[in-house]
């Protein structure tokens, strides 16, 4: 199974409006800007220990659905943090950064450069700031549902859409709890379009199952076909906890510091394979 990156922490989204009967709705746009500020600052407070499901699914509407998915598991306090998916395991401190691959039994060890810390990942999470509120609510429509039951949801959707249809280029739901904005559950969408031959429209065009998902369009005197592709990505917050005061997996678990400054794997690790970039 592929890993799947952590894109939930850098998203500057553009979100959809969904048809849902029997909820409120609130068109207050920098209302809804402002709670998706607050969700991002909900990861703030250090240190946590988080548990996601993420799924990807791609559809470019003539081949079969492909889907990735993942268990994602994150640490995070002011100096270390600590990521786990897939048989992939990977840690931090200020100055060293640690990959382990269970699957090939190898480690590799390299100087964190980048600085990436707790406080780093953190900081990444802000969604969006305060300041750029005004600016996004020009690009991008947005609104808040209240679902009942302490769960409120946020939809965004840019303002540009797609090449002679009315589906924006990117969407995001984001589920969650208004009292301490914390996340539930989100799904980002991305349409693109792909080019088609005019047999391959036609032979299309013809299954039922293509409605909508295909452009007929005149563009510089050329007439011109496209399929539209689907990229999805769904987010499901399994657990969050504050109490946890350390990494489920710390450096001088994996290695250990001989005198002459070379590390060596010790441990339940021992038989793995290291490799330095120290």
């Amino acid at each position: 199974m592929k890993k799947i990156s952590l894109t939930l922490f850098f998203i500057q989204g553009l979100l959809s409006i969904l048809a849902v009967r029997g909820q409120t709705v609130k068109e207050d746009s920098l209302k809804a800007f402002r709670e998706f500020a607050g969700i991002g600052a909900f990861y703030n407070h250090l240190p946590f220990d988080l548990k996601v499901q993420i799924k990807k699914t791609t559809n470019s509407m003539m081949v079969e659905a492909d889907t990735l998915q993942s268990d994602l598991r994150l640490y995070t306090d002011s100096h270390e943090f600590y990521m786990e998916s897939d048989g992939i395991k990977e840690m931090g401190n200020d100055s060293l950064l640690v990959m382990i691959n269970s699957n090939t039994k190898q480690i590799l060890l390299y100087p964190n450069r980048k600085k990436m810390t707790g406080n780093w990942i953190s900081s990444r999470m802000a969604l969006i700031s305060d300041s750029s509120i005004d600016l996004l609510a020009g690009k991008y429509r947005a609104r808040i549902l209240n679902l009942g039951d302490n769960l409120n949801r946020i939809e965004i959707k840019t303002r540009r859409m797609i090449l002679a249809t009315t589906i924006p280029r990117e969407m995001i739901t984001i589920d969650y709890r208004p009292l301490t904005h914390e996340p539930r559950w989100m799904q980002q969408t991305r349409f693109t379009l792909l080019p088609l031959d005019s047999s391959s429209y036609i032979q299309l065009k013809a299954n039922a199952s293509f409605a909508g998902k295909l452009i007929d369009t005149l563009t510089k005197k050329r007439r011109s076909f496209f399929a539209i592709r689907e990229v999805s990505t769904t987010y499901r917050f399994i657990e969050i906890n504050f109490s946890v005061h350390e990494p489920p997996l710390q450096l001088n678990d994996i290695l250990r510091k001989k005198e002459d400054g070379e590390y060596v794997v010790t441990g339940k690790y021992e038989d793995y394979t290291l490799s330095t970039e120290l």
